[in-house]
Formats: C-alpha cells, sequence, structure tokens
C-alpha cells in the first residue's frame, strides 16, 4: 500500500544544477537485460484475479503503487471476515528457497496481527508476493487479537493466490490494461544514465540489481567519498509518488531544493553523508488515484541513493537526461 507523504510548510532552497566535466573517456553502454526489458511492459494488476477481489468488494483503487512492478488494491471499508482494507501484490521479489504446501501451492507465508504476506515462486527469476491488510494495519496490537486475526487474514490471502497462479502463465500488457497506469518512466531504462556517468567516472560498471528487477538500476563508479562506500556505488529506482511532494522539500528532515535540468529535484543529506536524490520527472502528467478521503495526483519520480550529494546530483543529472531524450 502506498503510504501518505504531508510536507511540512519550508521555504525551498534552489541549488545549482551540477555540470558534467568534459572528459575523452568513452562511453559505457546501458546494460541490456532482454528479460527486464519485456517485464517492464507487463501490467502487475493483470496477475490478481479481478473476480476474487470483486466477490470481496468494490475496491476503491485497484492499480499503479509506488512501486512499479506492485499493484495496490484498496477498500473503501473493510471486506471479508478478515476485515482486510488492501493489497499489495508485487512480482519484484526474489525467489525464496524455502517454500512449504500451503495447501494447493507451495510458499512462504509471513503473518502477523494485521497483516499477512505470502509469497510464491513466479518462474525462474522471482516471487509473486502478496500482502493483505488488516484494518487495524498499523496500530502494532497484537495482544488484543492473538492469532485469530492472523488465521483470517492468511486464509483469504491464499484464496486470492490460488485464483491468481493460473494468469502467470499469461502476459498481460501495461499499455492494454484497463487498472494501471502507463506512464513514461515504465519504457526508460533505468540504467540509462550509464553512459553519460561514465564519462565523468571512467571506471565506471553498472548492473540491473537483478533478472526479475526491472525498475532499479545499481551504477558502480569506482571512486569512493568515504570509508563505506567502497565501490562508489549509486542505486537509480523508477517510483511513483504523489505530485504534491515536489511542491516544497521537507527542511525540517534536511531536504533541500535542486534544480535538475529544468526539472524540480529534492535532495537530503544524512548525517553519515548518506544522500538520497528525487527527481520529478513526471510534474504536470500525473494521474488521479482515489484514497478513502481524498484523490492525489502521482507522477513519475526518479530516486537516488548513494554516499556524496555531490556525486547523485552529478548522476541525477544524467538520469533526467536520459529521460528527456527518450
Amino acid at each position: 500500500m502506498v503510504a501518505l507523504l504531508v510536507s511540512a510548510c519550508s521555504s525551498p532552497v534552489t541549488g545549482t544544477p551540477a555540470a558534467l566535466p568534459t572528459t575523452i573517456a568513452p562511453e559505457i553502454a546501458v546494460p541490456i537485460s532482454p528479460y527486464n526489458d519485456w517485464f517492464r511492459t507487463l501490467d502487475p494488476c493483470g496477475f490478481v484475479d479481478g473476480t476474487t477481489i470483486a466477490q470481496w468488494g468494490v475496491p476503491i483503487h485497484f492499480g499503479n503503487d509506488t512501486q512499479m512492478d506492485t499493484c495496490s488494491i484498496e477498500f473503501a471499508e473493510p471486506v471479508t471476515d478478515a476485515r482486510i482494507e488492501g493489497l499489495s501484490v508485487s512480482t519484484g521479489m526474489g525467489v525464496d528457497s524455502t517454500f512449504v504446501d500451503l495447501g494447493g501451492f507451495m510458499g512462504t507465508e509471513l503473518p502477523d496481527s494485521v497483516m499477512c504476506s505470502i509469497s510464491v515462486r513466479f518462474d525462474d527469476h522471482q516471487s509473486y508476493f502478496v500482502s493483505a491488510f488488516g484494518a487495524d494495519f498499523g496500530l502494532s496490537s497484537p495482544e488484543l487479537f492473538g492469532n485469530s486475526v492472523d488465521a483470517r487474514l492468511c486464509s483469504r490471502t491464499r484464496e486470492l493466490i490460488r485464483a491468481s497462479v493460473p494468469l502467470f502463465s499469461s502476459q498481460p500488457l501495461r499499455s492494454e490494461s484497463t487498472r494501471s497506469v502507463q506512464t513514461a518512466l515504465m519504457s526508460k531504462q533505468p540504467c540509462g544514465a550509464v553512459p553519460e556517468l561514465s564519462r565523468t567516472y571512467p571506471k565506471t560498471t553498472a548492473t540491473t540489481l537483478r533478472e526479475g528487477d526491472p525498475f532499479n538500476c545499481r551504477i558502480q563508479t569506482g571512486v569512493s567519498v568515504n570509508k563505506r562506500d567502497e565501490s562508489g556505488e549509486v542505486n537509480i529506482g523508477f517510483r511513483q509518488f504523489p505530485e504534491s511532494m515536489a511542491d516544497e522539500p521537507l527542511t525540517m528532515f534536511g531536504e533541500v531544493e535542486i534544480n535538475l535540468l529544468g526539472v524540480v529535484g529534492h535532495e537530503e543529506e544524512e548525517d553519515n553523508g548518506y544522500c538520497t536524490t528525487r527527481a520529478f520527472v513526471g510534474v504536470g502528467s500525473g494521474y488521479p488515484v482515489q484514497r478513502r478521503t481524498e484523490t492525489e495526483t502521482y507522477i513519475d519520480v526518479i530516486q537516488l541513493s548513494g554516499f556524496g550529494c555531490e556525486r547523485l546530483r552529478i548522476a541525477a543529472t544524467a538520469a533526467v537526461r536520459a529521460y528527456q531524450n527518450g
């Protein structure tokens, strides 16, 4: 489920876009994963049995999530005997080797008092991961419910998975989905910043985190900024956040506003030098998402993390340029 983030009142601090030095180092090509390229075209909501969901209740949201490989389902009121308020269904989890028989299929079950998560094998690269959230999710009150809520939540989660497993052999496309919204960032390469970044850091190497994780890229620049940063790593991920997050930085958490080739960016540095940078590339091109109390507009966001804000700003500039150039 997507958490609502509320911006604090603040005065933006505008930064200067990072300039990329001119070097004679050859560019490194964008690393290609045919599996990930194919999987980016698929609709995660197409692997969820809609009939079972409809039998439980009418969702107010059945579509995109903050994570692009995830389908989010949310009900206006708790449904079924398990008082389910929402579900998160992801195809971006690694394959688990500890599957057990869960009554008709092999999987791993992770229950607690207000949530049940079950993972089953999707294919050789990844797992299908379903989390069902009870009405008291987030209240941390196991003493009130004991194991009875666990049993009902997991029973309903297994019910949905049993109905959805036959869909694993299908290839539902985002472009044809009636639930998931196809956005510009979803068709881009998360490692698209590599060629430009390699001109600044000639020792750059890049790998996607793994097959089956098509919206993230791990880049090793080969230049460390401290002892914890041996490989000079930069992580780039494609996300979706409320457009309101781009309005002003959360200065109470140390965020500052930066300009990335005309795109609004926010930058936050922790005490240990670890930095998070977000480029709100989708401002003005969002889509509405109905929540229980309001309708929010969600947009494409490129999120980067790693040690050293200066290096991250250079990487963010390269990522934004790759996005803008298509």
